[in-house]
């Protein structure tokens, strides 16, 4: 399976950006900004921050979950959610910051 992740930072909204998989964004649209084609490019981990995390987090069945010495919680698992259908089943390691405003996942990379 080819995987490809592209962020692209929004021009009317700084800090906006768009999570691509094969041209084609976690909501199901094609990407912006995307060009050229997919061929010949390599698995890649996906790397979800903000809210797009927090759905990962919130929907994934756990298979481990902690915190650690610096106060940050880990949460490992497979995404059970819907609304980013093409991450269903793919597992990811999370963490949350201490003071909870940070949230970041990245999934693991097939063998």
């Amino acid at each position: 399976m080819t995987v490809l992740l592209l962020l692209v930072t929004g021009a009317a909204h700084a800090g906006d950006f768009e999570l691509c998989i094969n041209g084609v964004n976690l909501q199901g649209r094609a990407c912006t900004g995307l060009g050229g084609g997919t061929g010949g490019m390599r698995n890649q981990q996906i790397v979800a921050v903000g809210y797009d995390a927090m759905e990962i987090i919130q929907h994934s069945e756990r298979m481990t979950s902690g915190i650690d010495g610096a106060g940050r919680s880990h949460f490992v698992g497979p995404y059970r959610g819907n609304r980013f259908m093409k991450l269903r089943g793919k597992t990811f390691s999370c963490h949350v910051s201490l003071d909870a405003r940070q949230f970041r996942c990245v999934s693991w990379l097939p063998d």
